[in-house]
């Protein structure tokens, strides 16, 4: 599900939905740049998705965030489904 982050991609016009998964469920590929087709509600979108630490902020813990293109809904706590493309 979709959890609010520091929200430092809408400071530069690529906004991310930083994603939560429950631990029981976890199995998450390696650290990397992933291009991605996401569905929220029946609705499919494109995006690039990162797993990783993400340096170029400081960042410590890992992390997953997909920035999706043509997309501005607000989503936070909603479950959506990322199939990894490439």
């Amino acid at each position: 599900f979709v959890v609010k982050g520091q929200q430092l991609g809408n400071t530069i016009g690529y906004p991310t939905a930083n994603i939560e998964i429950p631990e029981v469920y976890k199995l998450t590929p390696k650290n990397g740049v992933y291009v991605v087709k996401a569905t929220h509600q029946n609705n499919s979108y494109f995006g690039m998705l990162n797993i990783g630490n993400r340096p170029t902020v400081s960042g410590k813990d890992k992390t997953i965030e997909v920035h999706l293109f043509n997309f501005d809904l607000d989503i936070y706590g909603d479950s959506i489904k990322i199939e990894f493309l490439h």
